[in-house]
């Protein structure tokens, strides 16, 4: 992205150190930064029951990662740490995480994020029969953030419909899926005052189902503005017994 957007909305992006959205309504431009500099869109899906329909009723904890461009050589790297508990069929967590933009000409401010998520599976469909079977799953996931960066004030939501295939059976499990979904976001600024939209999202990626009650999870992320970019990232999760 061109850093010449480090000046878009006056002062408020600067501290975000992201580049230029060219011929982008403000709105646009407030959501994407909004979602990406926040635990939406800054951390990759959560591996977890809206996914895999694991019902298991312990606390589970991750650790997320993520990673994106901001021109060829500097990128933003997102870091997160969640915690989820059972509720009925559902699971309810909160994440803690940092954002740092990484980059040379000193404009770039890391800060602190957080965030609440709720997700459960909607449907599951039995494919096949023992021990080859598997099923397709349809669950919701609703992720809000917020994060406050030097005279800013950060709100973001993602609703999403993450669609998975998950084989039954033993040992270790490759589990593809995705995710389509809408986000929202706000920014209130001193400077600035307030700018608030709505953008598509997309995740997808590949999740190692737990041997025991592990996971590891690798996956791809977008927010969908012009000239916006990919996120990529990689996840662990464990349940405690």
């Amino acid at each position: 992205m061109r850093r010449s957007f480090h000046i878009a909305l006056g002062g408020l992006f600067g501290v975000l150190c992201v580049g230029s959205l060219s011929a982008q309504d403000a709105s646009d431009s407030a959501t994407y930064l909004s979602l990406i500099a926040t635990p939406p869109g800054a951390l990759t899906s959560t591996f977890d029951v809206a996914i895999t329909d694991d019902t298991t009723r312990h606390v589970g904890f991750y650790g997320r990662y993520g990673i994106q461009s901001l021109d060829t050589h500097e990128y933003t790297h997102n870091f997160g740490v969640s915690v989820d508990f059972p509720v009925g069929p559902a699971r309810i967590g909160a994440t803690l995480g940092y954002h740092w933009p990484n980059c040379t000409d000193g404009l770039c401010e890391p800060h602190v994020m957080g965030g609440i998520n709720y997700g459960q599976n909607i449907v599951s469909v039995l494919l096949g029969k023992d021990p080859s079977s598997a099923s397709f799953n349809v669950g919701i996931e609703v992720q809000t953030g917020f994060a406050f960066p030097r005279d800013t004030a950060m709100v973001s939501g993602l609703a999403s419909v993450p669609v998975a295939l998950v084989h039954h059976g033993t040992g270790l499990q490759v589990v593809p899926y995705i995710a389509p979904g809408l986000g929202v976001g706000l920014i209130r600024s001193t400077i600035t005052g307030t700018e608030a939209g709505l953008l598509l999202a997309f995740n997808g990626g590949v999740g190692l189902v737990r041997v025991g009650s592990f996971a590891l999870d690798a996956s791809v992320g977008r927010i969908f503005l012009k000239d916006g970019n990919w996120i990529a990232g990689l996840g662990a999760s464990i349940q405690a017994h």
